[in-house]
């Protein structure tokens, strides 16, 4: 299978004061992947990698280039449809960096070829926004956040062009560049909102959109955070107690939540990194609601700690049954995650728009025993913020994107950080989406379990016909396990 691309024939030749211009042409080159490939896959003729470069501003901020890195994994239809682009959530997350243990494997290419992107400043994108690569330069008395907001400034780094809007610029010029017509988006979380900036900004190019675990632009996402984050616990509360196993080997569940994070705080136990105070414990089973897979496992994870078994705490996880990637494999890993881009689009495009006195007023009846956890992050944002000097977005930012394009809005019940009530809001706008929330699972759905992968490839295949989803009604509560 051959991808044209009539500007790979052409050498790049140009001044770095073009990109400056307004009449720049994207320009797209195949490389090497960075990535160990295996298994089934063949690089060449299963997949291929490539580099789209792009001006790091295009409003004049900046003369810099950077580079986009792009995998490209070729549909296994052999009369495949448009090709999708998938966009990472974080912001900061890498998606090429996961390709062969996730994307690879994705239905997705059941339909078309699949475009995976790491996104400006993200993996092995140019220049990298990730802190960890500071970290050696961190003292007890130093800020973490103002080290590397020092160090990616004094690198050249023109911080301010790290945005959405210029992110969704990046995904028009890739299908651009590759003489695409149309594209299909798949975002999760951040993802769903960069999904949203290029329906805003860049209509054209789109055929459909899939939005999964919905982060819309006119939401005050750090104000609802902390009630968002209770509403999570209340849907795990409810599912235990009606379901009789559960109560007969836990009790009250939330009660015995708040006990247990009453007795951490007076008594931690000695964890394997740090101590597991209450506010440990709220944390973990906040992360652990965005993994459908690891809800099933919260009511032990949660009683294990209630009787200081630190083993059980650690190990109640649900065994590994896919492929096992080569030893090798690990050699093209680093942290995934590029906490820079993370600051530089939430201090520039929500945090702003948000007033902490407003998460305080929302989360003045949030039980106790959740209170710090919930809300303490929040605030650790806003003091972030203090620090990344990054402008402020226009208002459009925190706008509700309205758009008639057919979108697809998935959302899991259990879902912490991005509720069904968000897909709801944004899908208010979108005059042709179908709504739907999964029960039983977190942050991030297709792929995940077979009803939310079957709708999107029946989606996919005809976005202007509503999927069958009688699937849905039919999915089970979590089936929790029982040590």
């Amino acid at each position: 299978m051959k991808l044209r691309w009539a500007l790979l024939l052409v050498l790049l030749v140009v001044s770095v004061s073009a990109w400056a211009q307004t009449d720049y042409e994207p320009f797209f080159e195949e490389v090497d992947c960075p990535f160990l490939v295996y298994g089934d896959e063949v690089e060449g003729e299963t997949l291929v990698c490539g580099i789209l470069f792009v001006p790091e501003s295009r409003d004049g901020l900046s003369e810099n280039e950077i580079e986009i890195q792009v995998a490209i994994l070729f549909s296994t239809n052999p009369e495949p449809g448009e090709p999708t682009i998938y966009l990472e959530g974080g912001p900061g997350g890498s998606a090429v960096m996961t390709v062969m243990d996730v994307w690879a494997k994705s239905a997705i290419r059941q339909y078309g070829d699949l475009i995976i992107v790491d996104q400006r400043g993200t993996g092995y994108s140019y220049p990298s926004l990730d802190c960890t690569q500071f970290e050696d330069l961190v003292g007890e008395e130093d800020d973490p956040e103002q080290i590397c907001y020092d160090e990616l400034t004094a690198q050249g780094i023109v911080l301010e062009a790290y945005n959405s809007r210029e992110n969704a610029a990046d995904i028009a010029d890739l299908a651009i560049a590759l003489e695409y017509e149309q594209v299909n988006l798949y975002g999760i979380s951040y993802g769903t909102r960069l999904a949203l900036t290029v329906m805003r900004d860049h209509p054209d190019l789109l055929r459909a959109v899939i939005i999964d675990g919905v982060y819309p632009p006119h939401i005050q996402g750090y104000e609802e955070q902390p009630i968002n984050g209770e509403r999570a616990f209340e849907v795990l509360f409810e599912d235990c107690a009606t379901d009789d196993a559960c109560t007969d080997a836990f009790g009250d569940l939330r009660q015995l939540l708040y006990d247990t994070v009453e007795q951490l705080d007076n008594e931690p136990l000695a964890g394997d990194d740090e101590d597991i105070f209450g506010e440990t414990l709220v944390n973990a089973i906040f992360q652990d609601m965005y993994d459908t897979n690891m809800i099933p496992y919260l009511p032990a994870k949660i009683y294990a700690a209630s009787v200081g078994d630190v083993d059980s705490y650690y190990d109640l996880m649900p065994d590994f049954t896919g492929e096992e990637a080569p030893a090798e494999a690990e050699d093209y890993y680093s942290d995934d995650d590029s906490e820079g881009l993370f600051q530089a689009i939430e201090c520039y495009e929500e945090v702003h728009f948000n007033d902490f006195a407003a998460v305080e007023d929302l989360s003045a009846d949030i039980a106790p025993a959740l209170y710090t956890a919930l809300v303490l992050g929040v605030d650790s944002q806003f003091a972030a913020c203090d620090v990344w000097q990054t402008g402020q977005s226009d208002a459009v930012e925190n706008e509700p994107v309205v758009s008639d394009i057919p979108t697809l809005v998935l959302s899991g019940q259990y879902d912490p950080i991005t509720p069904p009530a968000w897909g709801a809001a944004a899908a208010e706008y979108l005059s042709n989406s179908f709504v739907y929330t999964f029960p039983a699972m977190g942050h991030g759905t297709v792929d995940v379990r077979p009803c939310p992968t079957e709708i999107a490839l029946q989606f996919l295949t005809d976005p202007t016909q509503e999927p069958d989803a009688a699937c849905v009604a039919a999915m089970p509560a979590p089936d929790f396990v029982i040590p």
